[in-house]
């Protein structure tokens, strides 16, 4: 998916979105997974009553929360190799 960031875990560029239904619960959810690695996160929205906003709102949502976790663990793991003020004698 072109406005799907890479993977935060692997960097895979291979990012799966689906849509299923939950039967049970009468909910719908967008999905978004890597298949190399296998994280996900998942956005549910209401299938029987939702707001006809609901739905295209929740897939906004999670694509912008798959984008910014992203974006958290590149800075998290990049703040973890550059060591700050190192020196031979301490």
């Amino acid at each position: 998916m072109d406005d799907l960031k890479p993977c935060p875990f692997c960097g895979s560029k291979e990012i799966e979105l689906s849509e299923f239904n939950d039967i049970v619960c009468d909910n719908g959810h967008w999905k978004i997974q890597c298949p190399k690695c296998l994280a996900e996160m998942s956005e549910a929205y209401l299938i029987g009553n939702y707001c006809k906003g609901d739905k295209p709102q929740m897939l906004v949502q999670i694509k912008d929360k798959w984008n910014r976790r992203y974006e958290v663990r590149r800075k998290i793991t990049e703040s973890q190799f550059k060591p700050k003020g190192y020196s031979c004698e301490d």
